[in-house]
């Protein structure tokens, strides 16, 4: 599960309504029977589809991503103001060399801070919403209410030497249980789960290292 998310503390409350509700495709789904055989592996899962369906977890996500993205871009910015500053020292000195040095780095964070066509204009008269830095934060990428890329991490991790064979179905399986334990009107289709994780990778391309896996499932 992503690092920044703790497991709840009714955890074992819910995993055991969620079982509940998965017995309901027990019969036709050869992952949820696995689950509800092994208590590992349905605590191992169990938590990420959670995180997913629930979208107080999702909200929590999108938060930590903005303070993460403010907190980079204030290291840039200052960053860039110091060694802007010990490059007029170097040149002070005659030192040219060492200044031309510091004057790459500066170009180097700047690509960062500002759009392209702008790099010859100084980072703190940009507008933050036009960086490179606010649109690797941006939560818009990731999905309108739920955060896609915990999606990715589960069908990621179903892919993976538990189980052989996973499809939309069996995706759709979990995520539609765990909407019934919570609670909640939301209805999962594969169809519409292929797609969402699709635009995801479209948009978040460092994720496309099991792209090709959604296009054959």
């Amino acid at each position: 599960m992503p690092d920044y998310f703790q497991v709840p503390d009714d955890n074992k409350e819910w995993l055991r309504d969620f079982s509940k509700e998965l017995k309901k495709y027990r019969a036709a789904d050869s992952v949820v029977e696995a689950l509800l055989m092994s208590n590992g592996l349905l605590e191992k899962y169990g938590v990420l589809v959670r995180l997913y369906v629930d979208k107080n977890f999702s909200k929590q996500s999108y938060a930590i991503r903005e303070q993460n993205g403010l907190q980079y871009r204030h290291k840039l910015e200052t960053a860039v103001s110091g060694l802007m500053a010990a490059a007029e020292i170097f040149k002070g000195r005659a030192q040219s060399h060492k200044a031309a040095f510091l004057a790459l780095l500066v170009d180097e964070l700047n690509r960062e801070l500002v759009p392209r066509q702008m790099l010859t204009q100084i980072a703190f008269d940009i507008d933050p919403e036009s960086s490179s830095v606010k649109r690797a934060y941006t939560n818009k990428r990731r999905g309108r209410d739920r955060d896609h890329s915990i999606l990715c991490r589960l069908y990621c991790v179903l892919l993976s030497a538990d189980f052989k064979n996973v499809t939309f179905t069996n995706l759709a399986n979990l995520l539609n249980a765990a909407s019934d334990t919570i609670g909640t009107a939301d209805a999962f289709e594969p169809n519409g789960l292929r797609q969402d994780l699709a635009n995801f990778h479209r948009n978040n391309p460092e994720f496309a290292l099991i792209n090709h896996q959604t296009q054959t499932k």
